[in-house]
């Protein structure tokens, strides 16, 4: 009970930090998440595991857009790494996994600089091995944000990028895992608000892409 008071987090989700599961604290230092396995050797021992046992719902996040030459997303290439690197029984214990893609710099329209046949390929894969993880893919800069001002172009081209997500997903980059989906971030406006600044149809559609995103397993048979 105590393990659990301790290692349980607060949030919806564990942030994979440079390969450790820990969080970013007051002062943007890294800190592990289970810091009672620094305390002794008996402590470690004890809770080793615990972490995703308690918390089965893991983040993944990087201020830097890509860590290596071939231009693939850090935050991605440190969940493939976390996955390659959880035992069978760590993977079973999942529920969720957020992979936060943030806006790659001097890039005019950033959904379009991200390679999605690349994103698609080894995480289809998995979702289709691991149905009862939902694999989320948020998209910074692809939210409603500011619509209390009544800002149209933020309205319009926060539905033009969900157009362009559906598009790949519809040309099956994505595959057709229905547990693999893109998400808009933050939180979803007050109806009312988005009335001010988006047609009847496109409030649907926002309500629709927070609420379940867009997956390749939605796409139309051709």
């Amino acid at each position: 009970m105590v393990y659990e008071y301790a290692i349980t987090s607060e949030s919806d989700y564990v942030t994979v930090v440079d390969g450790e599961i820990g969080y970013i604290n007051l002062y943007s230092q890294v800190r592990s998440f289970n810091e009672l396995q620094y305390v002794s050797k008996q402590l470690r021992a004890e809770t080793v595991g615990l972490t995703l046992k308690l918390n089965k719902s893991v983040r993944f996040f990087s201020e830097d857009f890509t860590s290596n030459s071939d231009q693939t997303p850090k935050s991605l290439s440190d969940c493939l790494t976390f996955l390659a690197e959880c035992t069978p029984t760590s993977i079973s214990k999942l529920a969720t996994l957020l992979i936060e893609f943030p806006e790659p710099p001097h890039v005019c329209y950033p959904v379009c600089a991200l390679s999605w046949s690349d994103i698609g390929r080894p995480l289809s894969e998995f979702c289709a091995a691991n149905p009862h993880v939902l694999v989320k893919l948020r998209l910074t800069n692809w939210a409603l944000k500011h619509c209390e001002y009544e800002d149209f172009r933020i309205a319009a081209r926060f539905s033009e990028t969900g157009f362009v997500v559906r598009h790949f997903c519809d040309l099956g980059m994505l595959g057709t895992a229905s547990n693999l989906r893109v998400v808009p971030s933050g939180s979803l406006p007050d109806e009312a608000v988005m009335s001010r600044c988006m047609p009847p149809v496109q409030v649907t559609e926002a309500k629709e892409w927070y609420d379940k995103g867009i997956s390749g397993a939605d796409r139309p048979s051709w």
